[in-house]
């Protein structure tokens, strides 16, 4: 099982002691607000992975952790990997991928993605919209457009995965 949340909803968890360390927060599309950039897949959100089967043995820690799962988050870092995946980009790839709701509260998220040459002269950007259940078909979707537009001639995808039998 996996939990997941944004760094905003683990500021309240986390501390707010940071803030005074903090000396700029780029606008990442919510609300209205421009982004600055286009982060690589799933940078802001972090997850907190589990032994399988930890409801049946352990119900009260499950039912905890289930407090910090954020279903937004889940599905913004479902839409953002399904870009990677279909474009079969590794770790080192030119890739950027954000998905935001489409206003605070919504159940609609807006996924923007980019391929950059590394000179960064070319730059190759999709986006589009779906509900929240659907955030795997919409990154798939925007990966698709992706690749028709040329991005496998724009970046090497293939950067930074592993070489076949290679562990990381």
């Amino acid at each position: 099982e996996i939990y997941t949340l944004s760094l905003h909803d683990a500021l309240p968890i986390f501390g707010r002691e940071l803030g005074g360390h903090v000396s700029e927060v780029l606008p990442a599309g919510t609300d209205g607000d421009v982004p600055v950039m286009v982060p690589a897949a799933g940078q802001g959100a972090l997850a907190v992975e589990t032994r399988e089967n930890l409801e049946q043995e352990d119900p009260e820690l499950a039912q905890v952790l289930s407090h910090i799962d954020n279903p937004v988050t889940r599905a913004a870092v479902t839409a953002e990997r399904a870009v990677l995946a279909r474009l079969g980009a590794g770790c080192a790839a030119p890739v950027g991928a954000l998905a935001v709701p489409t206003v605070a509260g919504s159940d609609t998220l807006s996924l923007k993605a980019v391929v950059a040459s590394l000179d960064g002269r070319t730059v190759l950007c999709e986006s589009a919209m779906a509900h929240l259940d659907q955030a795997e078909m919409l990154g798939v979707h925007v990966a698709q457009a992706l690749l028709a537009a040329g991005a496998t001639r724009v970046a090497n995808l293939q950067a930074g995965s592993p070489v076949r039998g290679e562990r990381r």
